[in-house]
């Protein structure tokens, strides 16, 4: 269940925008249990080195699978829009990049990772077997 690498149609603004997205979650008063559970993750620490491999992955361009572009967008999107559970309003103070910038660059990473969220949707340890056989009645 492997797409194409998005590496290519991925420029240095979108990289730096993931690598912000999961390296914020190690700052003060951020609350990863409400997201580490959402990505199967048994806790915090779990969450923690999850954002850890990634961030690793990210700065070297290393091939991710298709679960972990779709972690990275997900963990991104949460970081920069929630003020419940990411960053929100203090995205600028985290990261330095402004909003506009950030939101232009999270529409470019949702474009260029299109595919790769598709082929995770339809994989059957994403979503509940009950889920899945609703979805697929109608």
């Amino acid at each position: 269940m492997e797409s194409e690498e998005p590496w290519p149609a991925i420029n240095d603004q979108m990289q730096r925008m993931m690598v912000n997205g999961v390296r914020t979650w190690r700052g003060p008063g951020f609350r990863p249990h409400l997201i580490a559970g959402i990505l199967g993750c048994s806790g915090p620490d779990e969450f923690y080195a999850l954002c850890s491999r990634l961030e690793a992955k990210l700065d070297k361009r290393r091939h991710l699978t298709s679960l972990e572009w779709a972690q990275v967008l997900f963990i991104t999107e949460v970081a920069f829009t929630s003020r419940v559970g990411g960053q929100g309003s203090q995205w600028f103070a985290v990261t330095g990049v402004t909003d506009l910038e950030a939101l232009v660059t999270l529409r470019q990473l949702q474009r260029s990772l299109r595919n790769v969220v598709a082929i995770v949707d339809e994989a059957p340890f994403v979503r509940p077997d009950a889920w899945q056989a609703r979805r697929k009645r109608g």
